[in-house]
């Protein structure tokens, strides 16, 4: 809020804030958009790849202008007078519609009223899922040409995204009016998602219809340890635990111990959830590379696994350049695969190596997703078979290294 009133950082007009899928970031803006509608709001647009009035370029605008209109009525002439003057203005550059049906009227506005108070914030949410990668930095350079022509509006224009590598190179470019915050570890989430859930269960044995079968001291501790471990700092996993726990239909204490593994499913408890990843898993152009490097880092650098990680070193499991050279993949394709899925996977400076950057999974519940066949359908990875060709690189290794005859023939009749 500091950042909206100016109090803070008066020449960032651009908020990005970015973090892994799930993360929240649409629960922060709508809360910001709930805080702060009859003060310092002026318009919002919440992008939705489910909702095609929601997944394309094509209502942003229209929409952001209707609601400044109705926000300050005395723009609402000069909208409908650009409008009336170039009826194709909407299908004409993204930048050129900010400036006639936003910048513009609100420019007018304040050279008639220059000290009148008026809302300034523009909120933007989820800016990856409108379709088409180009399409999304073409919405943040445009916002952020329009913002900088017109700084004396200060206008204050709220992006909420994954960080996504194109819009990493769109954001960083204009770092003088731009400010970026990450919605990572470093704000706890882990405490806030204990709370979350802790109190919406609580809340169930309140009023639930099937309370009188609900025992006190439910939730257990160890239960909601472990939906905090699996949530992964994403409230998406601990919301959607609760919508599917909340059932008025069924035991709650049953449905959560479909969700611990307790007892068998009959539904899809992470329908959600599963739809998620499979939405950003797409992106990997090749499934089986992507099926392999997941396969490293869900089961060879896992708990099951820890005798095998002690005789491969962390850069060679944990690294891009690593997993190219010891699953015999390209560095390219490694490193695109990565990049993509840079919303499940992050990225950081190994402590072990110099300049190495480390990759870590932000979602431990996508393991669980990806070695089951009913949730992750064309993306599952079955173990026996993973192993099996895991092997057959291992034996490669060995046998480029030894240069044996004999050891790759055996190599052949895995």
């Amino acid at each position: 809020m500091e950042w909206v009133t100016g109090v803070i950082d008066q020449n960032a007009l651009l908020l990005w804030l970015h973090g892994a899928a799930g993360a929240g970031k649409s629960a922060i803006a709508q809360t910001l958009a709930e805080e702060d509608s009859q003060q310092n709001l002026l318009a919002t647009f919440f992008f939705s790849r489910t909702d095609v009035g929601r997944n394309t370029v094509a209502s942003l605008v229209p929409t952001l202008s209707l609601q400044l209109a109705l926000a300050i009525p005395e723009t609402r002439p000069l909208i409908n007078k650009a409008v009336e003057q170039n009826p194709l203005l909407f299908g004409q550059l993204l930048e050129m519609q900010i400036e006639q049906l936003i910048t513009h009227p609100l420019s007018q506005f304040v050279n008639k009223h220059p000290d009148i108070v008026f809302p300034r914030l523009i909120i933007i949410d989820g800016l990856d899922e409108c379709s088409g990668q180009d399409t999304q930095a073409e919405i943040a350079q445009a916002f952020a040409s329009a913002c900088h022509k017109v700084q004396h509006l200060s206008l204050r224009i709220f992006f909420t995204s994954r960080p996504d590598e194109h819009l990493k190179a769109v954001f960083n470019s204009n770092p003088s009016f731009v400010k970026n915050l990450a919605l990572d570890h470093s704000f706890n989430p882990d405490a806030d998602i204990e709370l979350f859930l802790r109190s919406t269960l609580n809340e169930l044995k309140k009023t639930h219809r099937m309370k009188a079968q609900i025992s006190p001291s439910w939730p257990e501790y160890e239960s909601l340890k472990t939906l905090v471990r699996k949530s992964s700092g994403q409230f998406i996993y601990a919301a959607t635990v609760v919508k599917y726990v909340s059932s008025i239909r069924h035991l709650p204490t049953e449905r959560l111990d479909v969700i611990l593994g307790i007892k068998p499913s009959t539904d899809r408890p992470f329908a959600e959830l599963d739809a998620l990843y499979k939405h950003i898993l797409s992106s990997v152009a090749d499934s089986e590379i992507m099926k392999q490097i997941m396969g490293v880092l869900f089961l060879i650098n896992s708990v099951e696994f820890v005798t095998l990680p002690q005789s491969l070193p962390t850069a060679m499991t944990r690294t891009a350049q690593g997993l190219a050279s010891l699953l015999f993949l390209s560095l390219g394709d490694a490193d695109n695969c990565v990049i993509n899925l840079s919303s499940i996977l992050g990225v950081s400076e190994s402590p072990d190596s110099k300049g190495t950057e480390e990759i870590t999974v932000l979602h431990v519940s996508l393991g669980d997703f990806l070695l089951d066949e009913e949730r992750s359908d064309s993306y599952y990875i079955d173990k026996s078979t993973f192993f099996t060709k895991f092997v057959r690189h291992c034996l490669r290794h060995i046998t480029e290294y030894t240069g044996q005859s004999q050891l790759a023939h055996a190599i052949s009749c895995l």
